[in-house]
């Protein structure tokens, strides 16, 4: 609850008797056919060439504007389901999940090859250590852009469960059982990069905040990757109250009842904010003719939500590092 007793439509529990009903959007007859006719119009268009102002007709404003509700003013996240890749046109369902995600900022690049529709699969072939090109678990964090997206377009044989968590309901969590450990991920510790992939400053020059509130609005930037790399980079241990609080944290984000675990399904799609929620990942297996195959989006927002500076900058680093690896990769 907020101030005055407003209810925090941002707080809420995976065991919250409704939270299946306010994170899930299915798609009506018309919104679907409106998205297919969408994306056979654009078919001769690479799908990251489609602009905001292409992908929206008045049969889907109404998807659109619960879509930016959602995200940014509501429960933080947005399952959208009644999408059937399979029986779409080639390409036709990057098309769409590029579209709707064009109505909520600007696609990042996101690794040093240029792309900006990532493949979320199991792959030998990856020099750069990234998870989401791995099959283990992925436990609850944040990424570095203001909204995430994934689209599903078919399962594991085995595992791949997914998790969304309440920023606020973990903060809360954190200060009810150890008010010493939420002091210290407030105080928060230094970033670093991907040292696969280089950058122009290897560590911040200041800590990062892992919970911060700017205007009123709570964030929270949590990636333990980032934060390895900073201490490797700062050649020290994790200070002894930071490296608890993380293990506080960390118990606290997968305790039963706190995430909403759900099955991403072939032809769902998920919006969040990357500072509402922190998300995760069961391991999974693929095999029997079954592969987990999913598209990821990094958005930035022009005129994004109020977030701490630090926290902000970490997503235009990034973003300068890929460039340059990029133009790097394509100079040679």
């Amino acid at each position: 609850m907020t101030a005055a007793g407003v209810r925090d439509l941002a707080n809420w529990r995976g065991d919250d008797r409704d939270v299946a009903d306010r994170l899930t959007r299915i798609l009506s007859e018309d919104e679907i056919r409106a998205l297919r006719d969408l994306a056979d119009r654009h078919a001769a268009r690479p799908a990251d060439e489609i602009a905001a102002a292409d992908f929206s007709v008045p049969a889907t404003d109404g998807l659109i504007e619960d879509l930016q509700y959602a995200v940014m003013d509501g429960a933080g996240a947005t399952i959208l389901k009644g999408l059937d890749p399979g029986s779409m046109k080639a390409g036709a369902f990057e098309r769409i999940f590029w579209g709707l995600g064009s109505q909520l900022g600007d696609g990042a690049i996101q690794s040093p090859s240029g792309e900006r529709i990532a493949r979320v699969e199991k792959r030998e072939d990856n020099p750069e250590g990234r998870g989401t090109l791995m099959d283990g678990e992925l436990r609850p964090h944040t990424d570095l852009h203001e909204i995430l997206a994934l689209a599903c377009i078919s399962e594991a044989a085995e595992g791949g469960e997914s998790m969304l968590v309440s920023a606020a309901a973990l903060r809360d969590a954190v200060a009810d059982r150890d008010p010493d450990a939420l002091a210290a991920l407030e105080q928060g510790y230094y970033a670093g990069i991907n040292e696969v992939v280089g950058g122009a400053e290897p560590v911040t020059q200041e800590p990062v905040p892992i919970f911060s509130e700017t205007q009123g609005r709570l964030s929270c930037w949590y990636n333990r990757f980032f934060l390895a790399a900073a201490a490797r980079a700062r050649r020290e241990e994790f200070p002894e109250a930071f490296a608890h609080a993380m293990a506080v944290l960390d118990e606290e984000a997968m305790r039963p009842g706190l995430g909403y675990r759900f099955d991403l399904e072939p032809g769902d799609m998920m919006f969040w904010h990357n500072w509402t929620c922190l998300h995760a990942r069961q391991a999974f297996k693929d095999g029997g003719g079954r592969k987990r195959l999913l598209l990821r989006l990094w958005l930035n927002v022009e005129r994004g939500r109020p977030v701490d500076p630090r926290v902000a900058a970490r997503a235009a680093a990034i973003d300068a590092d890929h460039a340059a690896a990029f133009a790097r990769r394509q100079a040679a």
